[in-house]
């Protein structure tokens, strides 16, 4: 509608859907940088799967890989990107029972020529103080955790992330039983081609 003013017989170009879409992607991107359930919900679990990860490294080399992947910043790209492995995925995180996902930018799980890309579903569910953990809490275990450079960098991401405190402190989570953290290809996710 915004390309035609309504009237169907006007003619368009490429340009005017170019116009169109960046117009799309400024409100989506907008209305994401506000502190919310959702978003805190997002971080809970990129820091879920950072710590995982994390603890997988046998080198500060290897954490600083690991640390470098994560795209915390940044609506339109996929969460992790491992250049050398050529590899990405975005992480969808979701306090429902089943899981049900929202994408916000094709770009998040979209093919690329030269990585494969996967969409990394973490399902949680909220518990009671000292049952799970605040998105604050995996901030301190992951800091207290690393050492050097690597805790550094780590915490120039938090820093450029700036977590709302009362938020991100004021919800305990934890994975939900039988439902572990699952790694979709995007022909295997409905609605994405």
């Amino acid at each position: 509608e915004p390309l035609t003013n309504g009237n169907p017989s006007t003619n368009r170009t490429g340009d005017d859907l170019s116009r169109t879409l960046q117009i799309f992607r400024t409100l989506v991107e907008s209305q994401s940088s506000e502190w919310n359930f959702k978003r805190m919900l997002g971080l809970w679990g990129e820091l879920s799967i950072l710590e995982r990860a994390l603890s997988l490294c046998e080198s500060q080399l290897e954490e600083l890989a690991c640390l470098r992947a994560w795209q915390s910043n940044g609506i339109h790209c996929q969460d992790y990107c491992f250049r050398n492995a050529s590899s990405a995925f975005d992480v969808k995180t979701t306090a429902k029972n089943q899981r049900i996902h929202e994408i916000s930018s094709i770009d998040q799980v979209a093919e690329r020529e030269l990585e494969s890309t996967y969409l990394l579903s973490v399902v949680v569910r909220p518990v009671g103080p000292g049952e799970g953990w605040t998105v604050l809490d995996l901030v301190s275990r992951i800091e207290d955790s690393l050492s050097g450079t690597s805790k550094e960098t780590f915490i120039e991401i938090i820093e450029s992330i700036n977590p709302d405190q009362d938020l991100c402190g004021a919800h305990n989570l934890r994975e939900r039983h039988n439902r572990p953290p699952m790694l979709f290809l995007p022909n295997q996710i409905p609605g994405v081609s």
